[in-house]
């Protein structure tokens, strides 16, 4: 009895670790993508840029009247999976404490508690990336915890469209690596296990499409799919290649406006003066009509950059320098104070009334220091070198790698995987941006504490082996 008690206060400690900015802060961090997500889920309507699931999940989440609730599910969902992988995957019998221990370290060393403590879904990348690796390499799950944990998986990924990506291409990069490097080996343990993963994953792709097609939007991922890739074809310059070679021939309306796109994603996405927004598309409908209008004007250049070999190689290359820049941009930035004339504060004051006094005295919104993110930023970057050699330590030292079972092995590689791929669809389908890899990163000195306490672990099953003896 006393040992349960102690191990539910463990968890609460772990939970209140992971929202430690927002504790700090006086209310939930608010990014400028919050209004819409909270917005979208109270009116019911799917955005043009991104799903309505996590809009759905604020509108719905139990105590959804209040915007705590949203970040205290967040860290008991991320607490969840860190303590699957300690009482699962390592089987270590302190699994409690070394998830306090280890939620303790990084939420204070790395990111991870500002993530948990935003109303964004970006937690949910890291959860949706350990998850998979939790449903391929721990055969012995309950049938009801491996259908609660491909649920999350499921919602985690369907959350934010990136997400999608990454996954689909960590399941493509494991698949590929099994059968070229180590054949048969790797596909694990039971090939029903691999297999049903695969398709828990793969299904986000068709949940996300069914529930846009429920609330009236069409059977497709997203409203708009070529905004965001035209913004990457723009800072990238190969849009303006595209059209060098193309104007002549094939004259489109961007022909006559080629000299507008010497600027990059975010400018092209967000800038009043972008050429997105130019023809007066803005008139009827506001910049809704503007991504409607650009994004079916816009498709036919999409298709024929990415199916002509000549820019699909462009566009590789383009990606890789994208994805090595956005590996080594993950600072944890300030949160910006969302005040009068933000995209946030009315929706916030609209839907949540009774917090809107606290949400107005928060650090952020005085743009006060909530939290000690410039020396974080410092303390991470030093944790993510060290973790970085703490990987090769054990993986290459043959001592310490046969101390790894072939579970917690593959465990690692997934979610090692997990951290690229992410970094290469987000700089390739998105921009570069400290939040998209900042989200993840902090997985890497996971893996450092996991096999670290997994040594601990085989040396304690060793002492008792030979006391039992």
């Amino acid at each position: 009895m006393q040992k349960r008690i102690l191990n539910i206060l463990l968890f609460i400690l772990s939970v209140i670790a992971l929202i430690s900015p927002a504790i700090s802060n006086k209310y939930p961090l608010a990014y400028s993508d919050t209004g819409t997500y909270i917005w979208s889920g109270y009116d019911a309507f799917v955005p043009l840029d991104r799903p309505i699931v996590y809009g759905l999940f604020i509108r719905n989440i139990p105590v959804s009247s209040t915007l705590w609730s949203v970040v205290i599910m967040q860290a008991i969902f991320v607490t969840t999976i860190i303590l699957i992988c300690f009482k699962n995957l390592i089987k270590f019998r302190h699994n409690y404490l070394a998830t306090f221990l280890t939620i303790l370290f990084l939420s204070f060393t790395t990111g991870l508690s500002n993530y948990v403590s935003q109303i964004m879904p970006d937690i949910f990348a890291a959860i949706a990336i350990i998850s998979i690796g939790l449903l391929f390499t721990v055969p012995s799950l309950s049938v009801k915890a491996r259908l609660s944990l491909s649920i999350l998986v499921i919602f985690s990924i369907i959350v934010h469209t990136s997400n999608l990506l990454t996954t689909a291409g960590l399941i493509l990069l494991y698949l590929i690596i099994s059968l070229i490097f180590f054949k048969r080996k790797i596909i694990l343990l039971k090939p029903a296990l691999f297999i049903v993963t695969i398709l828990v994953t793969l299904s986000a792709w068709l949940v996300l499409p069914a529930i846009n097609n429920a609330y009236g939007y069409g059977f497709k991922l997203a409203r708009t799919t070529n905004i965001f890739l035209m913004g990457h074809l723009i800072e990238t310059g190969i849009l303006s290649t595209y059209l060098d070679d193309n104007c002549e021939s094939h004259k489109t309306n961007l022909c006559d406006i080629k000299d507008k796109f010497h600027i990059n994603s975010p400018q092209f996405l967000w800038d009043p003066t972008s050429p997105l927004y130019d023809n007066d598309c803005d008139k009827n409908g506001g910049w809704t009509n503007c991504w409607i209008q650009k994004d079916k004007e816009y498709a036919p250049i999409v298709h024929d950059i990415i199916t002509t070999p000549k820019y699909l190689k462009l566009l590789f290359m383009a990606s890789l320098q994208g994805a090595y820049r956005q590996l080594t941009c993950f600072d944890v930035g300030r949160m910006d104070p969302m005040n009068e004339g933000s995209p946030v504060m009315g929706i916030v004051g609209k839907f949540y009334s009774k917090d809107f006094k606290s949400y107005n005295n928060t650090k952020q919104a005085k743009a006060k220091p909530y939290f000690y993110l410039e020396t974080l930023t410092m303390i991470q970057n030093f944790v993510i070198a060290f973790s970085l050699i703490g990987l090769m330590f054990f993986f290459f030292i043959g001592k310490q790698r046969k101390l790894i079972t072939v579970n917690i092995k593959i465990f690692c590689m997934i979610t090692f995987i997990g951290v690229i791929i992410n970094a290469i669809t987000c700089s390739t389908f998105a921009m570069v941006a400290n939040r998209f890899e900042g989200r993840v990163i902090w997985i890497l000195p996971f893996l450092v504490i996991l096999l670290f306490v997994n040594k601990i672990s085989q040396r304690q099953e060793v002492e008792d082996y030979i006391i039992g003896e």
